[in-house]
């Protein structure tokens, strides 16, 4: 499951990285997916849209087991949850 994420999560990247953005995998644990969202798109007017629709429509859409996808935008906030 993990493996099939990782790897929409990297198409969506490349999506993004066309306005200078990326997206990156965290982790996924109890159904959840974590994504850091950096680049260009930390600065962007249109983040939370592209979070919504692109990044978090595309993994609930596209795995069913995926209930929620959560914006990491702080590298200690996430590096806190791995504790």
């Amino acid at each position: 499951m993990e493996e099939i994420i990782k790897k929409l999560v990297a198409q969506i990247s490349d999506y993004v990285s066309r306005d200078g953005g990326f997206v990156e995998f965290i982790k996924y644990e109890d159904n959840i997916v974590y994504v850091n969202m950096g680049g260009a798109c930390s600065t962007c007017h249109s983040l939370q849209d592209t979070f919504n629709v692109v990044v978090k429509g595309v993994l609930m859409d596209q795995v069913e087991e995926v209930k929620d996808v959560v914006q990491v935008d702080d590298i200690d906030t996430w590096m806190f949850m791995e504790e």
